[in-house]
């Protein structure tokens, strides 16, 4: 996350997860469905190193805000999953309908709900 600020970093990291997804649609589809990825699998591989540099990165950013006091106090593991967990959830189903118009109207509602979850 390149944002120092904290609602901005929510705005980069759910709108982030969402313009991925818009992007690469057959892979966000493959992902989203796939049963388990296999160590050998070329596209596991690159989602895997995608997801560890994204990882990487959304733990220094999400350490440094909970340090700082720009969220409400909670257990340090609670704050990715209610950052990232509705729109990954919207996005499990999206992958099957793609209707761009729901995932435009949704961007604001889930980086909303993001925010309101962690806010102080």
């Amino acid at each position: 996350i390149h944002s120092t600020g904290a609602r901005e970093g929510i705005v980069t990291l759910v709108g982030g997860t969402l313009d991925w997804f818009e992007k690469k649609r057959a892979l966000g589809r493959w992902l989203m469905t796939a049963p388990r990825w296999e160590p050998g699998d070329g596209d596991a591989k690159a989602i895997g190193d995608d997801h560890t540099r994204h990882f990487f990165f959304v733990q220094q950013w999400l350490r440094a805000n909970h340090r700082a006091r720009h969220f409400r106090k909670l257990p340090i593991t609670a704050y990715e999953p209610l950052i990232v967990g509705p729109a990954w959830q919207f996005l499990a189903g999206w992958v099957h309908r793609r209707k761009q118009k729901e995932l435009k109207r949704m961007r604001t509602v889930l980086i909303d709900a993001a925010w309101n979850a962690i806010a102080r």
